[in-house]
């Protein structure tokens, strides 16, 4: 877990002018979803260990004034209840709600514990297991130790899974 809120808090760091080639993230799509991704993590009970904050003043990368996005800092909370709402919900930020699991049987059941399920990612070194896992999860696609590395006009799986929202599309 250090080594990936390491890694949380560089990108934070190389956030800037959303036009500079050398800027790591973005801002969220618009002021709304900043506000809705804040109150989220803010009323979660769980403990935030990087981020969980609006973005203002200026980065440290390029100057930019970040007060003037809707720029939201790349939050890591953990031990989070499939009832939290960071977790029932897709909030369409940067926002990873973690939590611990016995057993692949346990760690399968809270990935599906979602009702939206358009993406998962499988980080291990047992490529046997993630294949094994990959085949069990309710998701429209999934990455193995990596994530959201995909070309946008590949397929994406339909599944109608009852109980959990209208299905996913095809692209």
């Amino acid at each position: 877990m250090t080594r990936f809120v390491d890694k949380v808090e560089r990108i934070t760091a190389g956030i800037g002018d959303p036009l500079n080639p050398q800027s790591t993230m973005g801002p969220v799509i618009s002021q709304v979803s900043l506000e809705r991704i804040s109150a989220a993590v803010s009323r979660s009970t769980r403990k935030i260990l990087v981020g969980g904050y609006r973005l203002t003043g200026v980065s440290p990368l390029d100057g930019f004034d970040l007060s003037k996005g809707s720029f939201y800092a790349p939050t890591v909370v953990e031990d989070v209840s499939i009832d939290d709402e960071i977790w029932k919900e897709e909030l369409f930020g940067p926002v990873v709600a973690v939590a611990k699991f016995k057993d692949e049987e346990d760690g399968v059941s809270l990935a599906n514990a979602s009702k939206y399920g358009l993406g998962a990612g499988i980080w291990t070194e047992n490529l046997s297991r993630a294949h094994r896992v990959a085949k069990r999860l309710d998701a429209g696609i999934v990455w193995v130790n990596t994530h959201h590395r995909n070309d946008p006009s590949s397929p994406w799986l339909v599944r109608l899974v009852p109980g959990r929202g209208m299905g996913r599309r095809a692209s």
